[in-house]
C-alpha cells in the first residue's frame, strides 16, 4: 500500500520542473488504495464488472515497462487497468498504442483489460477507439467521488476525509467540475471586484468605534490586553466580520459568537438563505469541531444544544424581517462542518436596502447588530438565549475550562 508523503518526495519541484501530473497521480493512487468503495466504483465506471476479491486489488504508480512508465496501474484477480493521466492536454496516440500492446501481451492472463486516458477534457472518441481505450476526465472522476459520498456508499470517516481532500486538490488545481461562466456576473465584474473591501470597511468601523465591554462580560477573550475587544474583520473561511472569541482551538472548546457577512459558503458547507439576494449577514455559534460533534443526536451535549436551537428559532421569529435560524447539525450528513453549528441569518442586502451612503449603511448594520447580538448576549434588554451560556458552563465544567 503506497504512502503519500514518501511518494511525493520522489518529485522535487525545480525551476524547470513542476511535477503536478505526478503529484495528482500519487494522490489518486493513495486514495484508491485506501478507499475500496471508490476503487470498485471507478473500476465499474470503466467497464470492469467482476474485479475479484477486493483485498487482491492493487494500485501502483510509475510502473516501468519497455520504453516508458505507466502512470497508474490497477490489478486484481480478474482485471488489469492502466490509466494514462494528463493534467493539461490529451494523451499522444503513440502512448496509447504502446500501453495497449503491453496490456495485450503475456504480462497479463486476465480477460478484463482496460486502458483509460484520464484528461482534463474528453478526448475524441476516434483517437481512443484506435487503441481500444476509454476516455475519462478529471471532472467526471470528481462527479464519481461526489456521488459516492452523497449516496452514502462511502461511510468510513477516513475514506470520506480523503475523498474531500482529493476533491479540494482538484478544485485548487482547476481540474474539478467547471461551471459555465455567469454572464451577469461577468458584466458586473469590475463593480463587484470592490465588494469585499467595502464590506470589510463596514465591519471595521463597527469594531473600532464601539464600546464592546458589555458584550464581553460573560465571555472575555483570553488575551488580557484585548480582553474586551472583538477580533479582526479580515476575510477568512469565506467570512468577514467581528468574532467574539479567541482563535486558539483550546479556547474554542467553549462556544463563541461571530457577527459577520458570509461571502463564500464553501468552507462552512451551507447554502445561502436566499441566493438571489447575495451573502447572508449571520450571527454564528462557533466552537472547536471536536466539541461540535458532541452536539450530534445521542452525543454528550445533544439535549443542551437542542434547547439552544429552540431559543434561536424563537428569537428568529421575534426578530422578524426575514431572520432565520439554521441548525447545521440537523443538516450535517457526513460532510458537514461542526466548527459552525448554529446560525441566525438574513441577507445582508436586505439590511442595507434603502441606505445609499456608506455612513447610512454602517448605521443600519450597527443597529441590526445591536438588536440581534444584544438579544443573544443580553445587552440592552433581556437575554433571549440563556441556553447559550448554560451550554458554555456545561462544556466548561466537562473540559475543565472556565466559562462564565
Amino acid at each position: 500500500m503506497p504512502y503519500l508523503l514518501s511518494a511525493l518526495r520522489k518529485y522535487p519541484v525545480t525551476d524547470s520542473l513542476d511535477p503536478r501530473e505526478n503529484f495528482v497521480t500519487e494522490a489518486l493512487c493513495f486514495l484508491l488504495s485506501r478507499s475500496p468503495t471508490l476503487s470498485l466504483a471507478l473500476l465499474e465506471k470503466n467497464g470492469i464488472r467482476t474485479p475479484g476479491p477486493i483485498e487482491d486489488i492493487k494500485w501502483e504508480t510509475q510502473v516501468q515497462i519497455k520504453g516508458g512508465f505507466l502512470d497508474l496501474l490497477g490489478t486484481g484477480e480478474n482485471f488489469a487497468i492502466i490509466f494514462e493521466n494528463k493534467v493539461c492536454g490529451g494523451v499522444g496516440e503513440h502512448q496509447l498504442g504502446k500501453y495497449r500492446d503491453y496490456l495485450d501481451s503475456s504480462a497479463f492472463t486476465c480477460t478484463q483489460r482496460r486502458l483509460v486516458a484520464l484528461t482534463p477534457y474528453r478526448m475524441k472518441a476516434s483517437d481512443c477507439q484506435k487503441h481500444n481505450a476509454e476516455a475519462f476526465t478529471w471532472p467526471e472522476l470528481c462527479d464519481l467521488i461526489h456521488a459516492s459520498l452523497e449516496n452514502g456508499k462511502i461511510e468510513d470517516e477516513v475514506e470520506i476525509f480523503l475523498c474531500e481532500e482529493f476533491m479540494n486538490l482538484m478544485e485548487v488545481m482547476g481540474m474539478g467540475k467547471v461551471a459555465a461562466t455567469n454572464l451577469d456576473a461577468l458584466k458586473s465584474f469590475y463593480e463587484t471586484n470592490t465588494l469585499q473591501a467595502s464590506v470589510t470597511a463596514l465591519f471595521s468601523g463597527l469594531r473600532d468605534n464601539h464600546d464592546w465591554k458589555a458584550y464581553f462580560e460573560n465571555m472575555p477573550r483570553a488575551d488580557e490586553e484585548k480582553r474586551y475587544q472583538p477580533r479582526s474583520v479580515t476575510e477568512r473561511w469565506g467570512r468577514i466580520g467581528i468574532e467574539f472569541g479567541t482563535p486558539s482551538h483550546g479556547d474554542w472548546e467553549l462556544p463563541c459568537l461571530g457577527f459577520l457577512a458570509l461571502m463564500d459558503t464553501r468552507d462552512h458547507k451551507i447554502e445561502p438563505s436566499q441566493p438571489k439576494f447575495g451573502p447572508d449577514l449571520c450571527l454564528t455559534v462557533d466552537i472547536d469541531h471536536r466539541t461540535g460533534k458532541k452536539f450530534l443526536k445521542g452525543a454528550e451535549f445533544y439535549d443542551s444544544y437542542m434547547q439552544l436551537v429552540k431559543e434561536f428559532e424563537a428569537l428568529a421569529k421575534k426578530l422578524g424581517n426575514g431572520w432565520q435560524c439554521y441548525d447545521h447539525i440537523a443538516h450535517l450528513g457526513k460532510r458537514g462542518n461542526t466548527w459552525h453549528p448554529l446560525y441566525l441569518r438574513r441577507p445582508l442586502s436586505a439590511v442595507l436596502e434603502g441606505h445609499t451612503t456608506f455612513e447610512a449603511q454602517q448605521r443600519a448594520l450597527e443597529n441590526e447588530m445591536k438588536k440581534v447580538l444584544g438579544a443573544v448576549i443580553g445587552v440592552g434588554g433581556k437575554c433571549e438565549t440563556p441556553a447559550f451560556f448554560e451550554l458554555r458552563k456545561l462544556i466548561g465544567k466537562k473540559s475543565g475550562k472556565a466559562a462564565a
